[in-house]
Protein backbone atom coordinates (compact mmCIF):
# COMPACT_ATOMS: atom_id res chain seq x y z
CA UNK A 1 0.00 0.00 0.00
CA UNK A 2 2.94 2.34 1.09
CA UNK A 3 4.88 1.63 -2.72
CA UNK A 4 1.79 2.21 -4.42
CA UNK A 5 0.75 5.83 -2.68
CA UNK A 6 5.04 6.83 -3.62
CA UNK A 7 4.58 5.55 -6.52
CA UNK A 8 1.44 8.14 -7.30
CA UNK A 9 3.75 10.70 -5.71
CA UNK A 10 6.42 10.68 -7.71
CA UNK A 11 4.75 10.54 -10.94
CA UNK A 12 2.11 13.41 -10.47
CA UNK A 13 4.39 15.82 -10.93
CA UNK A 14 5.85 14.83 -13.99
CA UNK A 15 3.26 13.60 -15.93
CA UNK A 16 -0.15 15.55 -14.69
CA UNK A 17 -0.33 16.34 -17.93
CA UNK A 18 -0.91 12.84 -19.31
CA UNK A 19 -3.95 12.85 -17.28
CA UNK A 20 -5.75 15.16 -19.03
CA UNK A 21 -8.73 13.42 -21.01
CA UNK A 22 -7.73 15.50 -23.72
CA UNK A 23 -4.03 14.49 -23.79
CA UNK A 24 -0.31 17.20 -24.03
CA UNK A 25 -1.36 18.08 -27.99
CA UNK A 26 -4.79 19.38 -27.59
CA UNK A 27 -3.67 21.33 -24.06
CA UNK A 28 -1.00 23.31 -26.16
CA UNK A 29 -3.31 23.80 -29.14
CA UNK A 30 -6.25 25.45 -26.91
CA UNK A 31 -2.92 27.57 -25.33
CA UNK A 32 -1.62 28.41 -28.78
CA UNK A 33 -5.76 29.12 -29.86
CA UNK A 34 -5.67 31.38 -26.61
CA UNK A 35 -2.55 33.01 -27.36
CA UNK A 36 -3.97 33.77 -31.04
CA UNK A 37 -7.19 35.28 -29.79
CA UNK A 38 -5.14 37.84 -27.45
CA UNK A 39 -3.20 38.71 -30.28
CA UNK A 40 -6.09 39.22 -32.51
CA UNK A 41 -7.89 41.06 -30.16
CA UNK A 42 -4.91 42.94 -29.38
CA UNK A 43 -4.59 43.74 -33.08
CA UNK A 44 -8.10 44.81 -33.38
CA UNK A 45 -8.40 47.03 -30.44
CA UNK A 46 -5.41 48.99 -31.76
CA UNK A 47 -7.23 49.43 -35.54
CA UNK A 48 -10.12 50.60 -33.57
CA UNK A 49 -7.86 53.06 -31.65
CA UNK A 50 -6.32 54.04 -34.59
CA UNK A 51 -9.08 54.67 -37.03
CA UNK A 52 -10.97 56.69 -33.77
CA UNK A 53 -7.75 59.08 -34.12
CA UNK A 54 -7.82 59.69 -37.33
CA UNK A 55 -11.53 60.26 -37.13
CA UNK A 56 -11.38 62.63 -34.25
CA UNK A 57 -7.98 64.24 -36.24
CA UNK A 58 -10.03 64.91 -39.55
CA UNK A 59 -12.86 66.31 -37.42
CA UNK A 60 -10.84 68.46 -35.93
CA UNK A 61 -9.02 70.29 -38.84
CA UNK A 62 -12.04 70.32 -40.68
CA UNK A 63 -14.17 72.27 -37.88
CA UNK A 64 -10.95 74.25 -37.02
CA UNK A 65 -10.30 76.03 -40.56
CA UNK A 66 -13.72 77.77 -40.22
CA UNK A 67 -12.93 79.14 -37.01
CA UNK A 68 -9.25 80.43 -37.89
CA UNK A 69 -11.04 82.04 -41.22
CA UNK A 70 -13.67 83.76 -39.79
CA UNK A 71 -10.55 85.04 -36.79
CA UNK A 72 -8.26 86.38 -39.90
CA UNK A 73 -11.23 88.22 -41.34
CA UNK A 74 -12.31 89.59 -38.45
CA UNK A 75 -8.73 91.02 -37.43
CA UNK A 76 -8.07 91.85 -41.05
CA UNK A 77 -11.52 93.83 -41.13
CA UNK A 78 -10.78 95.24 -37.78
CA UNK A 79 -7.20 96.78 -38.84
CA UNK A 80 -8.77 98.03 -42.24
CA UNK A 81 -11.45 99.98 -39.87
CA UNK A 82 -8.57 101.41 -37.55
CA UNK A 83 -6.82 102.47 -40.65
CA UNK A 84 -9.44 104.09 -42.39
CA UNK A 85 -10.03 105.97 -38.84
CA UNK A 86 -7.04 106.96 -38.28
CA UNK A 87 -5.61 107.62 -41.52
CA UNK A 88 -5.06 111.74 -41.37
CA UNK A 89 -3.44 110.90 -38.17
CA UNK A 90 -1.00 108.49 -39.21
CA UNK A 91 -0.29 110.99 -42.51
CA UNK A 92 0.16 113.75 -40.76
CA UNK A 93 2.84 111.76 -38.42
CA UNK A 94 4.21 110.37 -41.20
CA UNK A 95 4.85 113.51 -42.63
CA UNK A 96 6.19 115.04 -39.42
CA UNK A 97 8.67 112.23 -38.77
CA UNK A 98 9.70 112.76 -42.76
CA UNK A 99 10.26 116.24 -42.08
CA UNK A 100 12.24 115.40 -38.51
CA UNK A 101 14.54 113.12 -40.76
CA UNK A 102 14.85 115.70 -43.63
CA UNK A 103 15.81 118.39 -40.84
CA UNK A 104 18.46 115.88 -39.21
CA UNK A 105 19.96 115.22 -42.45
CA UNK A 106 20.28 118.90 -43.28
CA UNK A 107 17.94 118.70 -46.52
CA UNK A 108 15.20 121.55 -47.30
CA UNK A 109 12.30 120.68 -46.26
CA UNK A 110 8.67 122.51 -46.31
CA UNK A 111 7.57 124.45 -43.05
CA UNK A 112 5.70 122.01 -40.64
CA UNK A 113 1.69 123.05 -41.19
CA UNK A 114 0.27 123.93 -37.46
CA UNK A 115 -1.95 121.57 -36.09
CA UNK A 116 -4.78 123.50 -35.69
CA UNK A 117 -4.98 124.46 -39.20
CA UNK A 118 -4.36 128.18 -38.56
CA UNK A 119 -0.78 130.03 -39.40
CA UNK A 120 1.31 131.01 -36.64
CA UNK A 121 0.74 134.29 -35.24
CA UNK A 122 -2.99 134.27 -36.83
CA UNK A 123 -5.72 135.99 -35.30
CA UNK A 124 -9.55 134.83 -35.75
CA UNK A 125 -10.33 138.24 -36.68
CA UNK A 126 -7.93 137.99 -39.70
CA UNK A 127 -10.04 135.31 -41.58
CA UNK A 128 -12.92 137.84 -41.55
CA UNK A 129 -13.41 139.72 -44.89
CA UNK A 130 -15.40 142.30 -45.03
CA UNK A 131 -18.26 143.15 -47.29
CA UNK A 132 -17.67 144.06 -50.41
CA UNK A 133 -20.01 146.70 -51.99
CA UNK A 134 -21.86 147.17 -49.12
CA UNK A 135 -22.75 150.73 -47.85
CA UNK A 136 -23.50 151.01 -44.29
CA UNK A 137 -27.21 151.36 -44.57
CA UNK A 138 -27.30 148.68 -46.44
CA UNK A 139 -25.97 146.23 -43.46
CA UNK A 140 -28.89 145.73 -42.39
CA UNK A 141 -30.43 143.47 -45.42
CA UNK A 142 -26.96 141.98 -46.36
CA UNK A 143 -26.79 138.01 -47.49
CA UNK A 144 -26.77 136.38 -43.89
CA UNK A 145 -30.09 137.44 -42.82
CA UNK A 146 -31.52 136.90 -46.31
CA UNK A 147 -29.74 133.36 -46.74
CA UNK A 148 -31.33 133.05 -43.24
CA UNK A 149 -34.91 134.05 -44.44
CA UNK A 150 -34.86 132.07 -47.47
CA UNK A 151 -33.51 128.80 -47.74
CA UNK A 152 -31.35 127.87 -50.41
CA UNK A 153 -32.21 125.35 -52.71
CA UNK A 154 -30.13 125.36 -55.82
CA UNK A 155 -27.10 125.86 -56.59
CA UNK A 156 -26.45 129.91 -57.36
CA UNK A 157 -26.60 131.06 -60.63
CA UNK A 158 -27.56 134.81 -62.55
CA UNK A 159 -30.90 134.71 -63.40
CA UNK A 160 -32.57 138.12 -65.44
CA UNK A 161 -35.32 140.11 -63.85
CA UNK A 162 -37.65 140.46 -67.20
CA UNK A 163 -39.20 143.80 -66.02
CA UNK A 164 -37.69 147.32 -67.55
CA UNK A 165 -39.19 148.93 -64.45
CA UNK A 166 -36.54 149.36 -62.18
CA UNK A 167 -33.69 151.83 -61.90
CA UNK A 168 -29.95 151.11 -60.75
CA UNK A 169 -31.22 151.89 -57.19
CA UNK A 170 -33.92 149.34 -57.13
CA UNK A 171 -31.39 146.57 -58.43
CA UNK A 172 -29.94 145.54 -55.28
CA UNK A 173 -32.80 145.63 -52.59
CA UNK A 174 -34.91 143.96 -55.65
CA UNK A 175 -32.16 140.79 -55.70
CA UNK A 176 -32.08 140.58 -52.14
CA UNK A 177 -36.12 140.19 -51.74
CA UNK A 178 -35.43 137.33 -54.19
CA UNK A 179 -32.95 135.90 -52.12
CA UNK A 180 -29.71 136.99 -53.85
CA UNK A 181 -27.47 139.23 -55.12
CA UNK A 182 -26.59 141.96 -57.61
CA UNK A 183 -24.47 140.50 -60.20
CA UNK A 184 -21.61 141.50 -61.55
CA UNK A 185 -20.45 141.91 -64.92
CA UNK A 186 -17.63 138.49 -64.54
CA UNK A 187 -21.08 136.60 -63.23
CA UNK A 188 -22.97 137.62 -66.19
CA UNK A 189 -20.09 136.82 -68.66
CA UNK A 190 -19.61 133.75 -67.18
CA UNK A 191 -22.98 132.44 -67.37
CA UNK A 192 -22.77 133.70 -71.05
CA UNK A 193 -20.15 130.86 -71.72
CA UNK A 194 -22.25 128.46 -70.02
CA UNK A 195 -25.02 129.18 -72.68
CA UNK A 196 -27.06 131.83 -71.07
CA UNK A 197 -29.19 133.92 -73.63
CA UNK A 198 -31.90 136.49 -72.83
CA UNK A 199 -32.21 139.09 -74.95
CA UNK A 200 -33.20 141.71 -71.92
CA UNK A 201 -30.90 144.55 -70.57
CA UNK A 202 -30.61 143.80 -66.60
CA UNK A 203 -28.54 146.19 -64.15
CA UNK A 204 -25.29 144.50 -62.52
CA UNK A 205 -22.59 146.45 -60.30
CA UNK A 206 -20.85 149.16 -61.04
CA UNK A 207 -24.18 150.86 -62.65
CA UNK A 208 -24.41 149.06 -66.06
CA UNK A 209 -26.89 146.81 -67.50
CA UNK A 210 -25.84 144.06 -70.10
CA UNK A 211 -27.51 141.23 -71.31
CA UNK A 212 -25.81 137.79 -73.32
CA UNK A 213 -26.89 136.66 -76.84
CA UNK A 214 -25.57 133.46 -78.03
CA UNK A 215 -24.41 133.31 -81.53
CA UNK A 216 -26.98 130.72 -82.24
CA UNK A 217 -29.69 133.40 -81.49
CA UNK A 218 -27.65 136.15 -83.58
CA UNK A 219 -27.47 134.14 -86.71
CA UNK A 220 -31.42 132.92 -86.32
CA UNK A 221 -32.06 137.08 -86.28
CA UNK A 222 -29.82 137.89 -89.20
CA UNK A 223 -31.89 135.22 -91.02
CA UNK A 224 -34.71 137.48 -90.54
CA UNK A 225 -36.18 140.82 -91.53
CA UNK A 226 -32.93 143.28 -92.11
CA UNK A 227 -34.85 145.93 -89.18
CA UNK A 228 -34.35 143.72 -86.48
CA UNK A 229 -31.72 142.00 -87.25
CA UNK A 230 -29.54 144.14 -83.78
CA UNK A 231 -32.49 143.47 -81.67
CA UNK A 232 -30.57 141.41 -79.43
CA UNK A 233 -27.36 142.96 -80.04
CA UNK A 234 -23.96 140.81 -81.50
CA UNK A 235 -23.02 137.54 -80.14
CA UNK A 236 -21.48 137.56 -76.53
CA UNK A 237 -22.27 139.94 -73.51
CA UNK A 238 -23.63 143.59 -74.80
CA UNK A 239 -23.96 146.80 -73.06
CA UNK A 240 -21.92 148.72 -70.67
CA UNK A 241 -22.09 151.80 -68.13
CA UNK A 242 -24.94 154.03 -67.79
CA UNK A 243 -24.34 157.62 -67.07
CA UNK A 244 -27.98 157.60 -65.66
CA UNK A 245 -28.70 155.56 -62.82
CA UNK A 246 -32.86 156.33 -62.89
CA UNK A 247 -32.95 154.80 -66.40
CA UNK A 248 -35.22 151.84 -66.37
CA UNK A 249 -34.06 148.20 -67.04
CA UNK A 250 -34.31 144.33 -65.85
CA UNK A 251 -31.81 143.17 -63.30
CA UNK A 252 -29.60 140.56 -63.38
CA UNK A 253 -29.59 138.75 -59.87
CA UNK A 254 -27.39 136.11 -58.57
CA UNK A 255 -28.39 133.50 -56.18
CA UNK A 256 -30.75 130.77 -56.33
CA UNK A 257 -32.97 130.75 -59.43
CA UNK A 258 -36.73 130.97 -57.91
CA UNK A 259 -39.73 129.18 -59.41
CA UNK A 260 -41.90 131.67 -60.83
CA UNK A 261 -44.84 130.53 -59.28
CA UNK A 262 -43.48 129.60 -55.75
CA UNK A 263 -41.69 132.94 -54.40
CA UNK A 264 -41.23 132.67 -50.33
CA UNK A 265 -42.92 134.90 -48.17
CA UNK A 266 -40.92 135.67 -45.28
CA UNK A 267 -40.40 138.43 -42.70
CA UNK A 268 -37.65 141.30 -42.50
CA UNK A 269 -35.12 140.16 -39.49
CA UNK A 270 -36.20 142.39 -36.52
CA UNK A 271 -32.80 143.27 -35.39
CA UNK A 272 -31.03 146.56 -34.22
CA UNK A 273 -32.58 149.65 -34.90
CA UNK A 274 -32.08 150.69 -38.78
CA UNK A 275 -30.64 153.84 -40.33
CA UNK A 276 -33.04 156.18 -42.38
CA UNK A 277 -31.25 155.02 -45.53
CA UNK A 278 -31.43 151.08 -44.38
CA UNK A 279 -34.96 151.82 -43.62
CA UNK A 280 -35.73 153.21 -47.18
CA UNK A 281 -33.80 149.94 -48.73
CA UNK A 282 -36.20 147.84 -46.43
CA UNK A 283 -39.29 149.37 -47.82
CA UNK A 284 -38.03 148.77 -51.43
CA UNK A 285 -37.36 145.01 -50.08
CA UNK A 286 -41.20 144.49 -48.84
CA UNK A 287 -42.35 146.46 -51.58
CA UNK A 288 -40.82 143.76 -54.37
CA UNK A 289 -41.03 140.97 -51.83
CA UNK A 290 -45.03 141.60 -52.22
CA UNK A 291 -44.96 142.31 -55.97
CA UNK A 292 -42.64 138.92 -56.13
CA UNK A 293 -45.56 136.95 -57.72
CA UNK A 294 -45.75 139.21 -60.59
CA UNK A 295 -41.77 139.86 -61.41
CA UNK A 296 -41.36 138.21 -64.55
CA UNK A 297 -38.03 135.80 -64.65
CA UNK A 298 -36.30 135.76 -68.26
CA UNK A 299 -35.60 131.60 -69.43
CA UNK A 300 -31.22 130.70 -69.35
CA UNK A 301 -32.01 130.12 -72.74
CA UNK A 302 -34.92 129.22 -75.02
CA UNK A 303 -34.06 125.57 -74.15
CA UNK A 304 -33.81 125.21 -70.15
CA UNK A 305 -35.22 127.45 -67.16
CA UNK A 306 -32.52 127.26 -65.17
CA UNK A 307 -28.68 126.39 -65.81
Amino acid sequence: MMSCCRELRMNTPGKFNSLLPLGAPAAEAINNLKANVARLNTTVNQAVQNTKQSVNTAASSVGGWPIALAMFIALTGLFLFILSYYRNQIRDGYEYLMTNVKQMLGQPTDPLPPMGGEQPGQNVLDKMVPPQDVTPSEKAVSKPIVEKILPNVGAPEVFNISKNTFTYYDAEPLCRALGAELATYDQVKQAWERGADWCNYGWVKGQAAVYPTQKGTWDRIQAGPEDQRMSCGDPGLNGGYFDNPELRFGVNCYGTKPNQSQHDEAKMNQGAPLSPGALEVQKKVAKFRSEAASIGVMPFNSDKWSM
